[in-house]
């Protein structure tokens, strides 16, 4: 069951994730030609450039506004989701079905973590192809070497090593921001009335809570445990003590929201 559930809610949010990402996919090729033509303008008739930059002005600014849209508009349509299947009138159903409150909301977690990598990976490639020409692409092969060689990653094992712990990083917090966004929805359910604002207010005071806590936790390591990683190179801080701190850190926080959430749902749930 817990697979159709996911299946489900795969489908339902690609119904308004597949066309945003062929728009985004149309967009590149099609504000690549703008700078070509740019640059044609140029050199080929800079009598009329003043008028017929117009046209790849308005491309670039539009590919922009398009890039600027598709970032919010990835969080904004999964927390959507949840917040319309779980406390509206679609939760009647969502919670009449023969599955767990856990279960529902691990679902909607793992559907959330897809779908955003998936418009990571649309969205760094577009701009990749945008913006890399062929001598471009050698000199970006160049750098990432370089940043490999820094971190002291020498061979094809050590590479995968790294590669997998940036992506349990990403993924990490990733879920992280999705069981938090749930969590407020769990705790903003239980007005009877403003649901959506109260969902909003929590989430606010946590981003609050959040930085303090943050800004707290890196004072307390430069005034007491710095002295302990003098001796250690920067890269291997980075690499051997930050990211799995950071994984662990994610990966905890998110486990409590969606823990706290799920007892909200099973003991207090208010569809009303």
């Amino acid at each position: 069951m817990l697979g159709k559930l996911i299946k489900h809610d795969f489908k339902a949010a690609a119904r308004q994730f597949i066309p945003l990402f062929l728009f985004v996919i149309l967009m590149t090729p099609l504000t690549r030609f703008s700078f070509w033509f740019s640059d044609f303008i140029q050199e080929r008739m800079p009598e009329y450039s003043k008028y017929l930059e117009i046209i790849p002005n308005t491309v670039i600014c539009s590919y922009v506004v398009t890039m600027i849209i598709f970032s919010m508009a990835t969080v904004l349509i999964l927390a959507t989701h949840f917040y319309r299947s779980m406390v509206t009138r679609e939760g009647y159903l969502t919670h009449t079905l023969p599955v767990t409150s856990m279960q529902l909301i691990g679902a909607k977690t793992f559907v959330s973590v897809i779908w955003t990598i998936l418009a990571i990976t649309i969205g760094v490639l577009s701009v990749l192809a945008l913006l890399i020409t062929m001598n471009g692409l050698t000199d970006f092969g160049k750098t990432i070497a370089s940043s490999l060689k820094e971190f002291q990653i020498q061979s094809i094992s050590e590479f995968i090593l790294f590669f997998i712990e940036l992506l349990m990083l990403m993924i990490a917090s990733i879920a992280f921001s999705y069981g938090k966004i749930f969590f407020c929805i769990s705790i903003g359910q239980l007005c009877k009335d403003h649901k959506l604002l109260a969902s909003f207010g929590i989430y606010f005071g946590l981003n609050i809570l959040q930085r303090f806590v943050t800004n707290f936790g890196m004072v307390f390591i430069t005034l007491f445990l710095l002295d302990s990683f003098v001796s250690m190179k920067a890269e291997h801080i980075l690499r051997y003590l930050v990211m799995p701190s950071l994984i662990l850190m994610y990966g905890g926080m998110c486990a409590i929201f969606l823990a706290i959430s799920n007892q909200m749902f099973k003991k207090h749930l208010n569809l009303q």
